[in-house]
């Protein structure tokens, strides 16, 4: 397991100019895309989170 953050969801994390500054953690991984919902994270969920086996997950969406 990495120490770092790993970064899923919607543009809002996408567009985040710079979390590693922001956050001070060199380990940061952004697979944000826009128009992120739950169906793309479980799409995705090996590819971006099985992966990259970070210790801390963030994932943001919107859902209408």
């Amino acid at each position: 397991m990495q120490k770092g953050i790993l970064f899923t969801g919607s543009s809002s994390n996408r567009f985040w100019k710079d979390p590693t500054k922001d956050l001070k953690n060199d380990s940061i991984l952004n697979r944000s895309f826009g128009g992120s919902k739950i169906k793309g994270l479980i799409e995705k969920f090996n590819q971006d989170i099985l992966k990259f086996q970070q210790k801390n997950i963030s994932h943001l969406f919107w859902q209408q």
